[in-house]
């Protein structure tokens, strides 16, 4: 299957599937996960690192988004772990109140496939991944052309939604 990725109405790249290892594998087997390799536009680099992800509220569907540092070999290496909460902190309120503040529609990020119909998703990421240039990794050399750039890859991830049509 052939994806691209897009911010908006901005083609940020083209998806290449990656396999994950059996232990990282989503536990739910009617969830499609795919985790994949961006080849960005180099025009569109650096990519900040987001996650974005669908919330019901209220009968209506919001997509909430939260920025990541990129990762770093160093960090891991190090044991460092990100910074800040991993997690949303939600008020609950006993009335319906109104909803939180989606994503703009062109920072909305939105995977296609390869007729160009946009693949309902419940779960979008990007992530910098910056390997230590003293240590590279041997996987680098199994990337696709144009997947590492000055200095970085960008990992994407997303989750379809089987409970919508594409579009």
């Amino acid at each position: 299957m052939t994806w691209t990725l897009w911010r908006g109405d901005d083609l940020l790249g083209a998806l290449h599937e990656r396999s994950v290892p059996k232990p990282l594998q989503p536990a739910r087997q009617d969830v499609h996960h795919v985790n994949a390799v961006l080849v960005a536009d180099p025009v569109r680099l650096p990519l900040p690192s987001v996650r974005q992800h669908a919330v019901e509220w209220a009968g209506s569907r919001t997509v909430m988004e939260r920025t990541q540092e990129p990762a770093r070999a160093r960090d891991r290496a190090r044991g460092a772990g990100p910074s800040g909460p991993r997690h949303g902190v939600w008020v609950v309120s006993s009335g319906p109140g109104p909803p939180p503040p989606g994503v703009p529609p062109d920072r909305l990020l939105r995977v296609r496939d390869e007729a160009g119909r946009v693949v309902p998703t419940r779960y979008v990421s990007v992530l910098e991944f910056r390997p230590d240039p003293a240590h590279l990794p041997r996987e680098l050399a199994t990337l696709p052309e144009g997947a590492f750039v000055g200095g970085s890859v960008w990992l994407a991830a997303f989750t379809q939604d089987s409970d919508a049509p594409a579009t």
